[in-house]
C-alpha cells in the first residue's frame, strides 16, 4: 500500500526518507541516502540509520554524527521539513 504513488504523494519529507531507507535493499543505495536523511529525517530515519550504521559501514562515525544532528534538531523543537 505504501508503495503506491498516490499514497507516497501524501508523505512528508521525513516519512519519504524513512520509507526509502527501509525499502532500499543494498547498502550502497542506503548509504547514498544518508545526507538526505540527515537533512530531512526524524526519529523514523534515526532508527533506519542506526541499522545502516551497524550493517553497512566499517566506520559509522558519519552516520552516528548525523543521528546526533537529527536528535538535536528534534530536541530543539525544530521538526523535520
Amino acid at each position: 500500500m505504501f508503495a503506491l504513488p498516490d499514497v507516497q504523494a501524501t508523505f512528508s519529507k521525513a516519512l519519504i526518507i524513512a520509507f526509502k531507507l527501509r525499502e532500499t535493499n543494498s547498502c550502497a543505495e542506503k548509504l547514498a541516502l544518508v545526507d538526505q536523511a540527515i537533512q530531512d529525517g526524524d526519529e523514523r530515519a534515526v532508527n533506519a540509520l542506526d541499522i545502516v550504521a551497524r550493517g553497512c559501514v566499517k566506520d559509522p562515525s558519519k552516520i552516528q554524527a548525523g543521528i546526533k544532528t537529527i536528535r538535536k534538531r528534534l530536541a530543539d523543537g525544530k521538526p523535520a521539513p
